[in-house]
């Protein structure tokens, strides 16, 4: 389904950070993030065939920890620096604002769960003047990446702390990790398609409500 959805029905809608709510690596981009992670191993020793050749920081995280739990925890408290300095300069996703204030005159709870590390979202929310918005945010679980989605952790993390049940709540995200990770927790999810190849990927993967905007959440064109 596609077109208008209002998600005011559901007690709490919960957002994912990077692409739903801002654009996390716009000014400072994941594979410059992805590169200085591949230098910090080789300063740590590691081969260049053993490095990960992913341009997604985030993936670094699972691959580091099964080879070496201890660098990891140097790639992880780098990652999350590196974080806090791109959410400086992150743009938010057009007609968030719109969104969000909607959902928070009709009553709806409003919570962020995300691979991001929580302290940059946190930062962020402050930043943007969204934080008194937000009823929770979940974010890694920066000693366990096994509890990264597609683990629905953070999601039921959330609804532990909004008191809800996962059938109660929706989760707005734009990638496939999403998708199994509200699957997982058995909580509806509205699939973002925020690039052009992503509506017919959200269909493959069984999603009815798709949307390439988040002004189709809201029931009016006009921004609040």
């Amino acid at each position: 389904m596609t077109g208008l959805v209002d998600l005011s029905h559901y007690a709490a809608v919960i957002l994912d950070f990077d692409g739903p709510m801002c654009h996390v690596f716009a000014g400072y981009p994941a594979a410059t993030v992805a590169d200085e992670l591949r230098q910090l191993l080789t300063g740590l020793g590691w081969p260049g065939e053993a490095l990960p050749t992913t341009s997604d920081p985030m993936r670094f995280l699972p691959e580091v920890h099964r080879c070496s739990p201890v660098d990891f925890a140097t790639v992880e408290a780098r990652l999350a620096a590196a974080e806090l300095e791109a959410v400086e300069s992150a743009p938010e996703t057009d007609g968030l604002g719109g969104l969000l204030h909607h959902l928070d005159c009709a009553g709806v709870s409003i919570a962020v769960a995300s691979n991001n590390h929580g302290s940059a979202i946190e930062r962020w929310l402050d930043r943007s003047g969204y934080a008194d918005l937000i009823r929770h945010v979940a974010g890694r679980q920066p000693q366990n990446p096994g509890l990264m989605k597609p683990n629905p952790y953070v999601l039921i993390q959330a609804t532990h702390d909004l008191d809800l049940s996962p059938a109660r709540c929706c989760y707005v995200g734009d990638s496939v990790t999403d998708v199994h990770a509200a699957d997982a927790a058995r909580m509806p999810f509205v699939a973002m398609a925020n690039k052009p190849h992503k509506h017919q990927l959200f269909t493959d993967h069984g999603c009815r409500v798709v949307v390439s905007k988040l002004s189709q959440l809201v029931p009016t064109t006009v921004e609040h």
